[in-house]
């Protein structure tokens, strides 16, 4: 029996469903049933029942679901404790991210942490992809949190442990007076209109590029009328109406909400996007950098401000 068994057992119980649980939880279902057979047969009984609907605890289960929630808090006050005893160096975590995961992302995953582990000294720096990756390469960070994968990191991927962490996905905007608002269009469509482009080392240009080739396409092939530095700069340049960009659900859901820009579908282009998080193989990582790599490696602890 182990710390991480018991966190599965109590997430199936709280969410009711193994899939709602491996989905949290970022692992398989074969993954969580496998422990939680483990556990039954380490304590001989079973500790779950399954329907249709869901699952819920057996009487035992019940019994077994108050302590495991007992045992995972004084854990967590064991490690408060220990913290105590660490030394500056132990307590820093320096981060790169990307900036949609920067600046929408993980800030109040940060706050969130730091509630938890109040001694925790944390630094973020926010920066194009390739300047994240250089940095990471370099030792100027303990770790990247970024948008996909660069197809150009294939050769290093055996330096770095990467851990995919929350899912999110690409979308079309457009101003809610524009004509592209009001329809579902297509690719030859989209490729006509006059797009705002994130430019070159923003991680959603890589995603986008990557999905129109797919459909043997280039950027070249698209009617580029200006090339956008920042998040910030694509939502205002599409809500004055000079035109449709793309942009990460996550970082243009208020606007949404507020109908402030409107979202674009595309007939067969989708653009799934995943927040991965890397650090070195080798190297010296602190203790609360791997406390916080477990942290947000749980999909909803990355999750947009305006929710919390």
């Amino acid at each position: 029996m182990n710390k991480y068994q018991l966190e599965m057992f109590v997430m199936v119980v709280d969410t009711k469903k193994i899939s709602t649980a491996a989905k949290l939880l970022n692992i398989t279902q074969p993954a969580i049933s496998a422990q939680i057979k483990a556990l039954e047969t380490y304590l001989n009984t079973q500790l779950l029942d399954r329907t249709k609907q869901g699952v819920s605890p057996t009487p035992r289960g019940e019994i077994m679901y108050r302590y495991a929630r007992k045992i995972l808090h004084l854990f967590d006050n064991m490690e408060r404790e220990i913290d105590e005893l660490l030394g500056l160096e132990d307590r820093e975590v320096i981060i790169g991210a990307t900036y949609t995961i920067g600046d929408y992302a993980l800030p109040c995953s940060i706050w969130t942490f730091k509630e938890k582990y109040p001694k925790a000294n944390i630094s973020l720096e926010i920066g194009k992809y390739p300047d994240i990756i250089q940095k990471l390469f370099d030792n100027k960070i303990h770790l990247a949190v970024v948008e996909g994968l660069p197809q150009d990191l294939e050769q290093e991927i055996n330096n770095l442990k990467i851990i995919s962490s929350a899912a999110d996905e690409i979308i079309v905007i457009a101003s809610p007076n524009s004509d592209f608002a009001k329809k579902e269009i297509s690719l030859d469509e989209l490729r006509k209109a006059p797009l705002l482009l994130p430019t070159a080392g923003l991680g959603i240009r890589e995603v986008f590029s990557q999905a129109i080739s797919r459909f043997g396409l280039s950027l070249s092939d698209f009617n580029i009328a200006t090339q956008l530095g920042s998040i910030e700069a694509i939502k205002s340049s599409v809500g004055a109406g000079m035109g449709i960009s793309i942009c990460s659900r996550m970082a243009v859901r208020k606007e949404l909400r507020q109908e402030a820009i409107k979202e674009v579908e595309i007939n067969d282009l989708k653009m799934p996007l995943s927040f991965n998080i890397l650090y070195r193989q080798q190297g010296f990582l602190p203790a609360m950098a791997h406390r916080f790599i477990r942290f947000i490696s749980v999909p909803e602890e990355l999750e947009h401000c305006d929710n919390k």
